[in-house]
């Protein structure tokens, strides 16, 4: 008798309908093409997100806890987590939470990992250098006087950290006119502006570095606020050009996405990941 079988894919959410459609939507669908067997079904973790789509456009999606509850009434058997995060960061241990609640409801839980979490081992995969190599090609091309600022959430959780590691990784790649800064963490804009002023950078193309092109990207990286960062650099003497598409728009990170969820169900490092529920 065949188990009923389903995969969460978890995103933090966005309310701008065009971003989900291009950035979420479009890595759930290629979850579903690539396990047809299984239902998928979608969760947001910012509680806040989910509100103002309730509020705003009468749209109801559920957060994990839900979701979780959903499943476990319609009898799901084998329950396959993916987030759609960045980084183990604040809403990962938000969705960990729920997920220990649930644990014991289903006869399998399986847990896939966010985008930047596993540094090569002899056990696991280097998922920085898979995400360098998904970005590069995105990148425009530069040259002397010019350079690249990612615009990163960030995080004042330890897992801010990784950002460090992208950014290290990029520069072994190299990719040595790549800086990231971030939005709510270290390194901030300004602190990345002090490093572009030493190297008598005169051009700056500004591209997020998060799944959705959201409010962060419109309003905080792009806008023409006076405090958005492509105001603030045109304010130091920089010709700014914009980039404004999420990752998830990109066919390279919504593979790894996939390839993350094929791990997760062949049980490819379920160990390592035991650790975290």
């Amino acid at each position: 008798m065949n188990q009923k079988k389903a995969i969460l894919v978890a995103a933090f959410g966005t309310t701008y309908a065009a971003a989900r459609q291009n950035a979420i939507d479009s890595v759930v669908t290629k979850i579903k093409q690539a396990f047809p067997e299984f239902e998928t079904r979608l969760a947001f973790t910012a509680e806040m997100v989910i509100r103002r789509l309730w509020e705003r456009d009468s749209i109801n999606v559920e957060n994990p806890l839900e979701a979780l509850e959903a499943l476990k009434t319609e009898g799901v058997k084998h329950v396959v987590i993916q987030p759609l995060h960045i980084i183990p960061g604040l809403e990962w241990k938000k969705l960990l939470r729920a997920i220990r609640r649930y644990h014991d409801s289903f006869e399998r839980v399986s847990l896939g990992r966010p985008l930047l979490y596993f540094a090569k081992t002899e056990k696991s995969p280097d998922d920085y250098e898979e995400a360098a190599l998904a970005l590069l090609p995105q990148l425009p091309q530069t040259g002397e006087g010019q350079a690249v600022i990612l615009m990163a959430h960030g995080s004042w959780d330890p897992a801010n950290g990784c950002y460090f590691c992208f950014e290290w990784t990029l520069r072994k790649l190299g990719a040595d006119r790549v800086h990231l800064a971030t939005v709510e963490g270290c390194p901030d804009l300004y602190q990345v502006v002090d490093q572009l002023d030493q190297k008598s950078v005169k051009k700056v193309t500004l591209m997020p570095f998060m799944l959705v092109a959201g409010e962060h990207v419109f309003r905080d990286m792009a806008g023409d606020d006076e405090s958005s960062w492509k105001s603030v650099l045109e304010r130091h003497g920089y010709r700014v050009q914009v980039w404004t598409h999420g990752l998830g728009e990109v066919e390279a990170f919504q593979n790894l996405f996939v390839k993350r969820v094929a791990e997760a169900v062949s049980g490819n490092y379920e160990d390592l990941m035991e650790l975290e529920l």
